[in-house]
């Protein structure tokens, strides 16, 4: 897969897995259950809810990789703290 990279750069390894959720990124790049896996989103738009202190399942990020096709400039949910791309370079 090629596309614009965020977070940490490098190539990665990983089993592709398909997440069908508009929300809940958050929970599921924290989740130690995707360690080792590469994330593809199935919904067009991730991003738009942003980040916060109350989802992680755990301290960091256990994905090998996360592809989305548009990623939301802008949090608009009022629980945001952060934006959604916060995660990619804070728990890597």
């Amino acid at each position: 897969m090629r596309g614009e990279a965020f977070g940490a750069r490098g190539s990665v390894f990983g089993e592709a897995v398909f997440s069908t959720g508009m929300t809940g990124y958050q929970e599921t790049l924290t989740d130690p259950s995707y360690h080792r896996q590469v994330i593809v989103m199935t919904a067009p738009h991730i991003g738009n809810t942003g980040m916060n202190l109350e989802d992680p399942e755990s301290g960091r990020i256990w994905a090998a990789g996360f592809v989305i096709r548009d990623p939301g400039p802008v949090a608009s949910n009022w629980r945001a703290s952060a934006p959604w791309r916060t995660i990619s370079t804070s728990s890597a």
